[in-house]
C-alpha cells in the first residue's frame, strides 16, 4: 500500500503515514467483520430490530436521519446484517480523531483506488495474492477472469 501511495505522487514519509492510517482503519473494520464461514450462516444475518434498538447498538449513528437523507420511505424496523460491525463503525466515529485521517476521505482513498488500475500495480497484486494464495505463475487471460466472474451464482446477469 505504501508503494501505491508513492506511485500516486506522495513522498515516502507521507505514503507510509497514509498506508498506516488506512491499514489501521481497515483492520478495525476487518476484526469486527464475520469470517467467510460465518457469512454462510443465513441466521447470523437475520437481525431485524426497531430503529430505537439500532440506535442503542450504534449511538453515534442517527438512523432516522440517514433513512430520510437517502430518500427511502419511513420505516420502523430494519434488518442489521452484522450488529458487531455496526457497533465498531459507531465506536470509530468517536475513537478515530479527525487529525489522524485528515485528507484520507478526500485525497488518499480515491487516489489509492485510481492507482490500482496501473499495470505495475496489477503485477504486484498478482505476485502478492495469486502467487502466494493460489500458487499461480501468471495472471489468467482477461476473457477467463471476466467469464469466471459472470458465471458465479451471485453475479448479476
Amino acid at each position: 500500500m505504501t508503494k501505491m501511495f508513492e506511485m500516486a505522487g506522495d513522498d515516502s514519509a507521507q505514503a507510509a503515514a497514509n498506508a498506516a492510517t488506512v491499514m489501521k482503519l481497515q483492520m478495525r473494520l476487518a476484526m469486527a467483520s464475520r469470517t467467510p464461514v460465518e457469512n454462510r450462516n443465513p441466521k447470523l444475518s437475520d437481525n431485524k430490530m426497531t430503529l430505537a434498538d439500532a440506535d442503542k447498538i450504534s449511538p453515534n449513528l442517527n438512523w432516522e436521519a440517514y433513512i430520510a437523507k437517502r430518500g427511502a420511505p419511513a420505516v420502523t424496523e430494519i434488518n442489521v446484517g452484522n450488529p458487531t460491525f455496526l457497533k465498531e463503525v459507531s465506536a470509530m466515529l468517536t475513537d478515530v480523531s479527525i487529525d489522524e485521517v485528515e485528507g484520507l476521505p478526500t485525497l488518499a482513498r480515491p487516489k489509492f483506488r485510481s492507482v490500482r488500475s496501473f499495470k505495475e500495480i496489477r503485477r504486484r497484486e498478482l505476485r502478492l495474492f495469486r502467487t502466494h494464495i493460489d500458487r499461480a505463475k501468471e495472471q489468467q487471460p482477461r476473457w477467463r477472469r471476466v467469464w469466471r466472474r459472470s458465471t458465479e451464482p451471485w453475479a448479476k446477469h
